[in-house]
């Protein structure tokens, strides 16, 4: 994935622009202490450029410290002037990248604007509101209706693995996964339109990780007039992928993999409604039970007999044709599901393929067994039903026994 973000290094110009156009004070902080300022802070704080350079920032503005390595942050800090005199200042501090494996961040100082106790009681309420929305536990953002980035939350920028900084300005849509684009848009449409909207979309995160995540989105008017959108992520990858593995294992036999009963009565009611509606030209159903499977358990023990299951398990899924399907019914006995099967003579060379690929030897114990199997087929009807098309394939396999004996 490409990064939609530029590094952003030390850059000599800029500091000279710093310098003589800001009139803000500026330090760059690396490792705790001062790595440039400007003449702005000098003048503010009383100190040379040089003498600024080194100190501890901890002696210039006690208590402060960067602690937040997604996003800016502000706040009233106490600044000790040369002169010895504590001065109130607005504080904002802002992260920016890394040197030497020391993280730097730029602290700006300014006089606060207004004093009175109406600014302060405003200014205070409106860092309580951004803090509460910057530690939000969900992802929120401010866009434009050209998808812009205008604010992102810390939650965001976690998610992302790009710091918050660093996202604003950029087209939100590049973190989404091209295949679900045009969902998003239509979102957005909807959203505009003034309707409160939700999707699921693929999140491609710095690293290149996919998340699955729930995008929520308002359309607001801004104080200028134009539209913009306000909203919410919520990762749910984690939650999916339980769900998929609760889903998997209620559906599937854990020592075979192969689906299992209850899997096997939803695709048989699937099957029996299709043939009914004519919507499947065809389906055969072929029963398998192990001779002799006490037997193993009894003298080899049940791992070997699991292993043999697992083993038959495997034979039989390799035989299987495309799009038949390979069911474990309970104990050693196997069900294969085979649509498009309209007649007897095609039923009858299913059961032959499958049967043919039990009788390779199997070697248990360090010993060489060669198992055989009993196999039993229907060919249903439109009228048929899940039961009655296994009641008749059990029939089928029981007298196939039978003959066998008697022969």
């Amino acid at each position: 994935m490409k990064k939609p973000w530029l590094d952003r290094g030390d850059n000599a110009a800029l500091m000279v622009a710093y310098n003589h156009l800001v009139d803000r004070g500026l330090l760059l902080v690396r490792a705790g202490h001062v790595a440039w300022a400007n003449r702005a802070m000098a003048s503010l704080v009383g100190y040379s450029e040089s003498q600024l350079t080194g100190t501890a920032v901890a002696d210039l503005c006690p208590g402060i410290k960067a602690d937040q390595p997604l996003r800016s942050t502000e706040s009233d800090v106490t600044v000790t002037h040369a002169s010895g005199a504590a001065v109130d200042m607005l504080a904002r501090q802002v992260p920016c990248g890394t040197d030497g494996g020391h993280e730097d961040w730029m602290l700006e100082l300014a006089h606060p604007r207004d004093s009175s106790l109406d600014a302060r009681q405003a200014r205070a309420f409106k860092e309580r509101f951004w803090v509460l929305a910057d530690r939000a536990p969900v992802g929120i953002f401010l866009s434009e209706a050209g998808l812009r980035l205008q604010y992102v939350n810390d939650h965001c920028a976690a998610l992302c693995k790009v710091p918050a900084e660093r996202l604003l300005g950029l087209g939100w849509q590049d973190f989404v996964d091209p295949s679900d684009l045009e969902v998003v848009r239509q979102a957005m449409v909807r959203a505009l339109d003034g309707s409160q909207v939700s999707c699921q979309v693929g999140l491609l995160t710095a690293s290149g990780e996919l998340r699955q995540c729930n995008i929520g989105m308002s359309g607001v008017i801004g104080p200028d007039g134009a539209a913009s959108f306000v909203g919410t992520i919520d990762d749910v990858t984690e939650s999916i992928t339980l769900q998929q593995q609760l889903q998997y294992a209620a559906n599937h036999d854990p020592m075979t993999g192969l689906p299992n009963r209850s899997a096997l009565d939803n695709a048989l009611e699937v099957a029996c409604r299709g043939l009914a509606t004519g919507e499947l030209c065809g389906l055969a159903l072929v029963l398998c039970d192990l001779d002799r499977f006490k037997h193993i358990n009894d003298t080899l023990g049940h791992l070997a007999g699991d292993r043999l299951l697992q083993e038959m398990a495997g034979r039989l899924r390799m035989a299987a044709r495309p799009g038949h399907t390979v069911y474990r019914l309970g104990g050693d006995e196997f069900v294969v599901l085979a649509p498009g099967v309209c007649s007897h003579q095609d039923a009858d060379y299913v059961q032959m393929e499958l049967h043919g690929a039990m009788d390779e030897p199997t070697c248990l114990g360090g010993a060489s067994i060669r198992m055989t199997a009993s196999f039993g087929h229907v060919l249903a009807e439109r009228e048929d039903g899940p039961t009655s098309l296994l009641e008749k394939a059990d029939r089928s396999m029981y007298a196939q026994k039978a003959a066998r004996r008697r022969g």
